[in-house]
C-alpha cells in the first residue's frame, strides 16, 4: 500500500516533465513568423490627360526679338523756305525690328506711294490726284532708329513706345510738271499697342512720327519743316 502510494507521485511528476517539454518544442515552431507574400505596392494612378489647354501667354522678360510686318497710311506735310505748303498722301507698307527685353533698339523702315496731294502757296495751287500728272514714279522712303521701351499691360497686351533719328526722302516725277523731291533729317517717334495671340505670333497697329528741320537737297526752295505721319497696322512674329 504505502509503496503504490509512494510510486504515484514519481508517474505526476515523469507525466509534467513530458507535458512541459512537449510545450518546449512545439513554442518556438509556433513563434515563427509565416512566410506571407508581402503586399505589392499599390501602382500610382495616372495623370488624367487635359481635354483643353490654354494658350500659353508671351513671357515678359528675356530677351525679345520681334519682327513686324505691315500696311497701313502715310502723309507727308512739308513747308519751304518760300511759304509753299506740300501735303502727300499715300498707301505705305512698313517693317520693324525690335530686339532687347524691356529696353531694347527698335528699327522702322517704311515704303510708301503718293497718290494724292495738295499745295498752297505762291509757286501755286493745286489739290487732286497725282498718278496722272506725276507719271513717271511717285514713291518716298521713310526711316527711324530708336531707344524703345516695352511697356506691358496685361497678360497678352504692351505698349512700346520709341524715339530717335528719322530721315526720309520722296520723289515726285512726270513729262509735264516740274519734280517735287526732299530729303530731309530730324528727330521721330513710334507708339505701338501689340497684342498676343500665343508666344510668337501678335498684331499690332502704330503710329510714327517725324520732325525733320534738316533739307538734305540742294534746290532753288528748300523746306524748312517736313512733318511725316504714318499709322500701320501689321503682323508680328517673336522668337
Amino acid at each position: 500500500m504505502n509503496d503504490a502510494v509512494a510510486r504515484q507521485p514519481r508517474r505526476h511528476t515523469l507525466l509534467g516533465v513530458v507535458v512541459v517539454a512537449s510545450l518546449v518544442v512545439v513554442a518556438p515552431a509556433s513563434a515563427e513568423p509565416s512566410e506571407l507574400p508581402a503586399p505589392s505596392a499599390a501602382a500610382p494612378p495616372e495623370p488624367a490627360v487635359a481635354t483643353a489647354r490654354a494658350t500659353p501667354a508671351p513671357p515678359q522678360h528675356g530677351l525679345v526679338q520681334k519682327h513686324s510686318l505691315g500696311l497701313g497710311f502715310h502723309v507727308v506735310l512739308m513747308q519751304t523756305e518760300a511759304s509753299d505748303r506740300y501735303a502727300l498722301h499715300g498707301p505705305a507698307i512698313a517693317y520693324n525690328y525690335f530686339i532687347g527685353r524691356r529696353w531694347g533698339a527698335l528699327l522702322r523702315l517704311a515704303a510708301f506711294f503718293p497718290i494724292l496731294g495738295t499745295m498752297e502757296g505762291p509757286g501755286g495751287n493745286f489739290s487732286g490726284s497725282l498718278i496722272e500728272i506725276y507719271d513717271q514714279h511717285r514713291y518716298g522712303i521713310d526711316g527711324l532708329l530708336m531707344v524703345a521701351r516695352r511697356i506691358p499691360v496685361a497678360e497678352r497686351l504692351e505698349v512700346v513706345t520709341g524715339l530717335g533719328p528719322h530721315i526720309q526722302s520722296f520723289s515726285l516725277a512726270g513729262a509735264r510738271y516740274s519734280p517735287v523731291e526732299d530729303a530731309s533729317l530730324g528727330i521721330g517717334g513710334l507708339g505701338k499697342i501689340d497684342y498676343a495671340f500665343n508666344g510668337w505670333l501678335s498684331a499690332s497697329t502704330q503710329l510714327a512720327i517725324g520732325l525733320d528741320l534738316f533739307d538734305l537737297v540742294d534746290h532753288r526752295n528748300p523746306a524748312d519743316l517736313v512733318v511725316p505721319l504714318s499709322w500701320t497696322f501689321a503682323v508680328d512674329a517673336r522668337y
